[in-house]
């Protein structure tokens, strides 16, 4: 393809060049002279040896010239580009990976252990596979959905589960609402505005056992849960030895998200 592209710009010249070009110096171009004078000029090193005469010419060639010129050069860099990722790249990529010399450097808080995640980050990091500036952003983001920052994101409280990104999406049916924004206003209802984790399981069973939908589930899970009565919800609620309490189900807004809640039938 880049050497098409290089012969494709020489000759649309040589061809104006022989054809459409008058008599230079009162003699005809020959198919070699044309072909000379596109490659001279389209590689900017232009000896004068032969010019356009006509200002149809001059015209012509003040175009080629700044297309020709960019394409060449663009020819000739994606060639080296070629040779050195095909060749030299993948020869300085493996010494990178075979390389622990720095890897050291990744440990910034001293804990004396570098893990999988951490060394592959920072090979990338040096083969120049990744943005900097980018994995930053990408860190600061994590950290802010790590609400409880433990290091972790926890499915279904500070991330969408499978299931709840359904439910968002049948309620965000018909409308303009996003479901970045519908997680928005439903992350502070998880077990109201959609399940949250301990009710998952629950619905699942539901749905399985009437063979329908898991969103037909949640909605008759939340059927069911809202002709409860809080005070009795209240007075079933028991501990367990895990000293996780267990409560019928319910959508009461004390099961919300960091509270140690099990909704059982």
């Amino acid at each position: 393809l880049i050497a098409l592209k290089l012969y494709a710009i020489c000759l649309i010249g040589a061809l104006f060049m022989k054809l459409y070009a008058p008599e230079v110096e009162a003699q005809d171009l020959t198919w070699i002279d044309a072909l000379y004078f596109s490659v001279v000029t389209s590689t900017s090193i232009g000896y004068g040896d032969i010019t356009a005469q006509t200002k149809g010419a001059k015209v012509f060639m003040t175009v080629f010239m700044l297309i020709s010129t960019v394409v060449v050069a663009g020819g000739l860099k994606d060639f080296v580009s070629l040779y050195v990722e095909d060749l030299v790249g993948e020869e300085i990529i493996q010494k990178i990976i075979n390389s622990t010399t720095w890897v050291h450097t990744v440990d910034i808080n001293k804990t004396g252990r570098i893990t999988e995640a951490d060394y592959v980050l920072f090979k990338l990091q040096q083969m120049l596979k990744v943005d900097t500036e980018m994995l930053d952003r990408l860190i600061d983001r994590y950290h802010e959905l790590d609400v409880g920052n433990d290091g972790y994101l926890d499915i279904g409280e500070d991330i969408p589960s499978a299931e709840q990104v359904e439910v968002m999406q049948d309620l965000i049916k018909g409308t303009r609402t996003s479901i970045v924004q519908a997680w928005k206003d439903c992350q502070p209802e998880i077990g109201r505005a959609i399940p949250s984790p301990v009710q998952i399981e629950e619905i699942q069973e539901m749905a399985q056992n009437s063979d329908i939908t898991f969103v037909d589930a949640w909605k008759q899970f939340k059927a069911q849960a809202a002709a409860e009565s809080p005070t009795k919800i209240r007075d079933r609620a028991r501990f367990e030895s895990t000293d996780t309490v267990v409560v019928e189900p319910s959508l009461s807004p004390e099961l919300g998200k960091g509270h140690k809640a099990a909704l059982l039938p």
